[in-house]
């Protein structure tokens, strides 16, 4: 029986471990990243990457090799008995990247593994944990083999089914929904529906929603069914007949690359770390796909995780430090899964007025220019911010200062990829507080620049950035002793 040692074990090489893996090997931190599937899938599975994501692999340098290989939709169509309710666009949106980008599963996890081979990383097939016991993980290879891994740190990114979870016995609350839900690739080659779009029908029948796919003339078909409906029953007669019924539209499917039902659970973790385990992604929740939500909730649980984990493991950060992560991630797990539950609800049951209610409902609600942008920006998910985390702070001389707040997005840099707490000081060259470099980047502004706009410096003031974009600290007042700030409220050790 082999032993080894790592500084952190990572199960489970979808995305979320893939962003996980990445981002701990480009802080120097040693891992191994393993996964029971022979090889990476080859399937489309989840689509698209939403803005803030897009924010996310901007740091972490494969933004570009993302777009090119993705298709931007800006925006989303309702459509109730084959006539539009209603509709909005992502780019009523002040964001950097305000569309949703479609991209197939598969392509992200091949750029992400080539990211990771990069950074000397890969990612060991084939292998499947046994069990779990303190930090000692048993690794069964194919060839039958056990092996005993001894990691400071074991994360679980292996999905619904975490092996991890299981050995934690950690609860995973929840229910599935009642409904079959179907997802099928297929090839129309005459089909009226703008690929820059997505669209919706709701009917009485049930949801069906059109997605452009990146190659020509392909679309994603999602559907519900309430009977017995199998995944042997989608052929392209099948299919066809349900966009008639649904849509009103009358198209002829040339091929079918991929077709599958399936159930949907809802489901939570309590917690989402348990002493030196952490839980990410669908390991720690499962959302319906109403909203596109899931996958890209996991790449940024991994992205809040990294960062911390580093730092707490070389030494920069007090272990405390790590508690924020379940004080972050799972109320936005939680929220999500609440949104997409009452969405799905209504959009998937069976009894019709409920639905003709909803229905009628977000006709109305669409109408309105502030729900269209609040509905935008749920979407592409840069709503979502940590104001009330322990890690956000600011003086009470500043609440009313109208910058953006501690907890918000940060207004993207031109160095967005830097790994380290950017420190923006605004109108203050004379200003230089001692900050060790490998923890902070400095840079000074001039009120006139282009960065004072965003950031409402009309005054000397500064801004404190977390590695992962977010604020953590503003003030407009220079502060004698950052150190001392920065240990009581980042439990930085410097």
């Amino acid at each position: 029986m082999q032993q080894k040692i790592v500084d952190v074990l990572i199960v489970g090489a979808g995305p979320t471990g893939l962003t996980l893996a990445c981002e701990l090997k480009r802080r120097g931190i040693e891992i191994r990243l393993i996964d029971q599937l022979p090889a990476r899938t080859t399937q489309s599975r989840a689509l698209g990457l939403q803005a803030r994501s897009l924010e996310v692999f901007e740091k972490m340098g494969v933004l570009d090799q993302v777009l090119d290989r993705g298709l931007p939709v800006d925006t989303v169509h309702l459509y109730e008995k084959g006539k539009q309710i209603g509709m909005t666009s992502l780019s009523i949106l002040s964001i950097a990247y305000p569309f949703v980008l479609i991209i197939p599963q598969a392509d992200t996890e091949e750029i992400l593994n080539d990211r990771l081979q990069q950074l000397g990383g890969q990612v060991e097939r084939s292998l499947t944990l046994v069990s779990l016991r303190g930090n000692q993980a048993k690794i069964a290879h194919a060839s039958g083999e056990i092996e005993t891994v001894t990691a400071t740190w074991i994360i679980g990114c292996d999905g619904a089914h975490s092996a991890i979870r299981h050995s934690l016995n950690i609860p995973f609350k929840g229910t599935k929904f009642a409904e079959n839900f179907a997802l099928a690739d297929v090839t129309i080659p005459d089909c009226p529906l703008s690929r820059r779009d997505i669209h919706a029908f709701l009917s009485s029948k049930g949801i069906l929603g059109f997605i452009a796919l990146p190659k020509k003339n392909q679309f994603r078909l999602i559907t519900t069914f309430h009977d017995e409906t199998k995944t042997a029953d989608l052929k392209i007669p099948f299919l066809e007949k349900i966009i008639r019924q649904r849509s009103k539209l009358s198209l002829s499917i040339q091929d079918l690359q991929w077709a599958s039902m399936f159930t949907i659970h809802r489901r939570i973790v309590p917690r989402m770390s348990q002493g030196f385990v952490f839980l990410c992604g669908d390991a720690a929740h499962i959302h319906s796909p109403a909203g596109g939500q899931g996958l890209n909730i996991g790449i940024q649980d991994a992205f809040n995780l990294a960062w911390k984990l580093a730092l707490v493991h070389q030494g920069h950060a007090r272990p405390e430090l790590l508690e924020t992560y379940q004080e972050e991630r799972h109320p936005i797990a939680r929220n999500t899964l609440w949104g997409t539950t009452f969405a799905t609800f209504f959009i998937s049951t069976p009894y019709r007025f409920l639905r003709h209610i909803f229905f009628k409902g977000l006709g109305y609600l669409f109408k309105s220019s502030f729900f269209r942008k609040q509905f935008a920006a749920t979407l592409a998910e840069v709503r979502t911010h940590y104001k009330y985390s322990s890690l956000s702070w600011q003086s009470f001389a500043d609440i009313f200062w109208k910058g953006p707040k501690p907890g918000q997005r940060a207004p993207l840099l031109e160095n967005a990829d830097e790994p380290r707490f950017i420190l923006l000081i605004f109108g203050a060259d004379d200003y230089n507080p001692e900050l060790p470099s490998e923890l902070f980047s400095i840079q000074h502004l001039a009120l006139d620049s282009v960065m004072a706009l965003p950031y409402r410096a009309t005054k000397p003031c500064l801004y404190l950035i977390r590695p992962d974009g977010y604020l953590a600290f503003r003030t407009q007042s220079l502060p004698k002793d950052l150190k001392k700030i920065f240990k009581s409220n980042l439990l930085l050790k410097i």
